[in-house]
Formats: C-alpha cells, structure tokens, sequence
C-alpha cells in the first residue's frame, strides 16, 4: 500500500506540472482531424466558452483613453485567412488560431458604405469613423453638402466636422496618430483635415484654379489647430511637406520648416524623426513634448520588404508602442489612432502573402498595447475595425491545413475529387484564394476559350510577390474595394455599446460618448457617480482578472482531461 501511495503522488506531482503548463495535447497538423477533435473535445471546448462568456460583464467606467485601430481594407475574409496565416506561420494548422483582437469579449458589425457608393472608399469611411458622420465618396471630414473640389463657400464652411481628434483635445487630452500611409492619406486625413477631394495630399495637387482657395492636407495638418495640438505624428508622405528642390512635391514652402519654427515660437520642445534610430532615441528621452516622424516620402514599406537597419523605417508595432509609452504620461489620457494601411494597398495588387503580413503585424501591435504596463486596460476603451472590405474570396474545399497560399487539386480522391474541369476534359487546380477582379487577372488568364486559367500546379503560389487569380481586370487597374460589413472587435469601458449590427458612424458616437468628448461631454453623469463598488455590483468583471477559462479553450479543455485522466489512472493504481 505505501508503494502505492508513492506512486499516486508521482503521479499527482506529473499531472500538477501538466496542468501548470497548460500544453498537452493540442491538436497535431494532420490530415485526420476529425480522429482527434470528437465529440468529447467540442463539447468541452464549447463548455470552457460558457463559461468565459459568462464572465463577462458590462464595464461602465469612463474611458480616460481611447485607441482605435483600424486595418484598411481587413474585411471579414482578410480577418479569417490571416488568423490561418498567423497559425501556420506558428507551425500549426492555423484554422483554431486566434487573433489578438478576436479574444475581445465583444464583438459587431460595421456598415460601410458612403452616402453615394454602396461600396465606399477609405476618404468617406474614415470620416464616419472618426466624426460621426457618414460622407461621400472621397471626401475627408466634411458632410455631403459640399460638391466635388469645392473649398471656398459658405456651403464648404458650414460642413467641416470635428473628429474625435478634436473632441479629446477639447476635453484636455493628448491625442496622436500613427499609421504605415503617408500620414496625408485617407484615413489619417480624416482625422485633421477638411476637403472634399481627398488627392489634395500637397499643393501640387491642387488646380491652379483653386491653389489660393483651398488648402492641401499637409498644410492643414501643420497649421491647424487639430494638427498643432497633436502630440504624436507617425506615418510616411515626407514628400508632400517638402518641395520639389528637395525631392518633395510642394510647389511653395518646406512645411517641416514651418512646423519646428511654431514649435520653437510657442517654445514647445520637440523633435522631428527620419528613421529607426531616430525613434528609438527619441523613446530614451523624457523630456520629448511634441513628436513629428515621417519615415518614408511616401507610404513606408510593407513589413517583409522593409529596411529594419537603424537607418530604416520602424515597423507598425515600434510606431504604436512608442506613442502609446508617450501618450500614457498624460494625467488626463488620450486618444491615439492607428492605422495598418498596407492591408489595403496589396489587396489592391491582388497579392494576398503582403495583406496578410501586414495583418499578422497588426495582430503583433494589438498584443502588445494589451500587455503595455503603462496603460489601465480598465479604463482603456481599445477597439479594431476596418473601414471596408476588398474583393478577396476564401473558397473552395481544401483540406484542413492546406497553406492558405495554396491550392485545391485532388484528381485522384475518389471519394471526393477537387479540382476545376473545362469543356476539353482538361482538369485545373484552383486557388483557395482569389479576387473579384485585379490585376491578378492577367497573371493567370490564358485568352484561350477552351482553357481560359493557366496551371496553378506550375506557379509559386508561396512566393511573396505572387499574384492571386482574378475574374477579370479591376477598374482602373487595381481591384476594388468590398462593400459587405466588417468587423468592430472592442474591449474597455462601453465596449458592450458596439455589440450588434451598427452604421459605421456610430462607432465615433461610441468611443465619444465613452470618453465623455463631445457631443457627450455632458452626459455621462451617471457613470461618473458611480463609485467602483457599486460598478463591481453591477457586474462588471476586470479584463485583468484571471478567470479559470482564460487561453485557449481546446488547449485548456486537453490539458484538464489529461490530467484528469492520469489521476483516475494514479487512483486506480493505489486501489489495486
């Protein structure tokens, strides 16, 4: 009997360390899933998810900050194939991976389109996002009012509308913008600027019609008082606050010149960032008021191409860390928004390997603003949207684990043959993903009428400048933009307002009205007189609690049966 003893508490001590580790078993890459993942497995998953689910609870405390960001272009479909991304970049299937933002505890829709366009544009979506109010097509933090170029009127006048840049410094926080754009593009635009063509980015760009009427972005971010009072500016676009003897684009003035000397007129300290190194200096000083970092002429470049020497540009993650790390410091908090771009650009390109890695560093930048020490996450409304969707399609039937780059051709399946067949008899692999349309068309259209595809088979479809096939060419050479709903994943103070299906204004009404900016300024009363005991009364749980169904629920589910299983085993030893 005491050799059993021993044993039982051998075996106790194993199953303690197993359960701490919270690593065995996990679902293995293979070919036979269904063999492991039974009824037993799904049922536990789905019981760990209650759980987590009930816990949590409305959180009504006022949010000092707000941070949004926002995947341009990262519609539903980008979101799924670039959580499979991420899982096989791990080693794993990918299929049950997950996003940092899809472990939220709420989650919406977003309804994207312009008060012109079903399928909307980044210019009139942003400005939804960011003040409230749906626009046209093109247009940047201006109503619908206004016609197109017009920018000297009394029209023009009364439809410039203040974004939740405005309201924060209003309501006495610091405020910045960070974004892989030059930082005079769409959606950063929106925030500062007021125009009603949204290639307006520098004065070259302006008619000479108009030259003295209107003003360009860059000088607006410059000169007005959105852009002076805010605390971080990173992005690219140099070009378009330079002139043209210097490489840049500016008919008239350096606005880079302009901008250190109302600085050093306000005596304001601040500092003016080119690269890396730039930056990460920049981060080692305390004294730092004012940031300016234009990384790149244009837009910076793609994760996987970029130049990650001192001399080259920070990745989105280095950007949105150092602004946060800033911004934190403010006693009255802040609002920052951040913008992966690039998502957008390589949808445009039909080339999904550089969408879907510019996700994977957006899920990187979530993840680490979540374990910022820095930041209260209790009183830190974070939400991840995306301002529309692309034509991109995830389709077909491959097999569990198939590299989401790859393709369907299984001739041979008897059971379940895969692949396309023509009027020849001529049988094609076909792409798990693809566009509507794009210039991935003339990559792969062969113009034969019996044969119209080439042979996927032959092709790279790995390689990082692959081409994914496409219906037909895009309209004026890219693919387009998707006009169904995208996803608003929140957490944070009224998080639980963004729960359902919304108009993609309301989310500027639901960070506003959390944050008591605004239009809500004034109206959050009640909240503001809760004490914190009557907020944990009325159910609110801490995103900083543990709960006992934290991780992933199919690792956590194995984990406990195995160790359940070893001490029935360890029990049944010491009885026998």
């Amino acid at each position: 009997m005491r050799g059993n003893m021993f044993v039982f508490l051998q075996c106790g001590i194993v199953t303690f360390f197993i359960v701490l580790a919270d690593g065995i078993p996990q679902p293995q890459k293979s070919d036979n899933f269904w063999e492991q993942e039974d009824q037993t497995f799904w049922r536990a998953s789905g019981n760990l998810e209650i759980e987590r689910m009930l816990k949590v609870k409305p959180n009504y405390n006022l949010a000092k900050n707000v941070i949004i960001l926002v995947g341009d272009g990262m519609g539903i479909n980008t979101v799924s194939v670039s959580r499979i991304y991420k899982g096989q970049k791990n080693g794993n299937s990918g299929e049950e991976e997950q996003l940092a933002w899809e472990r939220f505890p709420v989650s919406g829709l977003s309804k994207t389109y312009n008060t012109n366009r079903q399928v909307p544009d980044s210019a009139g979506t942003a400005t939804a996002l960011f003040t409230g109010v749906k626009t046209r097509m093109g247009f940047m933090g201006v109503d619908s009012r206004p016609a197109y170029n017009e920018c000297d009127s009394d029209v023009y006048e009364r439809s410039k509308l203040k974004s939740m840049l405005h309201w924060a410094q209003e309501a006495g926080k610091e405020t910045g913008i960070v974004t892989t754009t030059r930082i005079t593009h769409a959606t950063p635009g929106s925030l500062y600027s007021h125009v009603t063509n949204r290639d307006f980015e520098s004065d070259s760009d302006l008619g000479e019609d108009i030259r003295g009427q209107c003003q360009d972005i860059a000088h607006q971010l410059i000169h007005n008082e959105a852009g002076q009072k805010a605390k971080v500016i990173f992005g690219g676009g140099k070009r378009n606050f330079v002139p043209q003897k210097d490489q840049g684009r500016r008919v008239k003035n350096n606005l880079i010149d302009e901008y250190k000397a109302m600085k050093g007129q306000k005596n304001q300290v601040y500092s003016v960032l080119e690269n890396t190194m730039d930056l990460e200096n920049w981060t080692q000083q305390d004294n730092q008021d004012y940031v300016l970092g234009l990384f790149a002429m244009s837009h910076m470049s793609y994760e996987v191409d970029r130049d990650t020497s001192p001399k080259g540009q920070p990745s989105l993650s280095q950007m949105a860390t150092a602004a946060v790390n800033r911004l934190a410091k403010s006693p009255t908090g802040f609002f920052l928004m951040v913008e992966s771009g690039r998502i957008d650009h390589a949808h445009h390109e039909t080339n999904a390997f550089r969408a879907l890695d510019e996700a994977y560093e957006l899920d990187k930048t979530v993840a680490e603003i979540l374990s910022n020490p820095n930041i209260n996450l209790d009183e830190t409304l974070i939400i991840v949207t995306a301002d529309h969707s692309h034509s991109m399609t995830f389709n077909g039937y491959p097999k569990r684990g198939n590299s989401i780059f790859g393709y369907v051709y299984e001739p041979k399946d008897e059971k379940n043959q895969q692949y396309s067949e023509y009027a020849d008899g001529t049988r094609r692999a076909y792409s798990t993903i693809s566009y509507a349309n794009g210039d991935g068309f003339h990559n792969h259209f062969t113009g034969d009428q019996i044969v119209p595809w080439k042979d996927l088979t032959t092709m790279d479809v790995e390689n990082v400048d692959y081409l994914q096939p496409a219906m037909m060419p895009g309209p004026g050479g890219d693919e387009s933009h998707g006009g169904e709903d995208v996803g608003i994943y929140a957490q944070g103070p009224m998080a639980h307002l963004l729960s359902g299906v919304h108009e993609q204004n309301f989310i500027a009404h639901a960070m506003a009205y959390a944050s008591c900016v605004g239009d809500y300024a004034d109206k959050c009363d009640r909240r503001a007189s809760l004490s914190p005991q009557e907020i944990q009364a009325d159910g609110y749980v801490s995103p900083n609690e543990k709960s006992s169904a934290q991780g992933h629920p199919i690792r956590s589910h194995w984990t406990l049966s195995l160790g359940t299983l070893i001490v029935g085993t360890c029990a049944l030893s010491v009885l026998v």
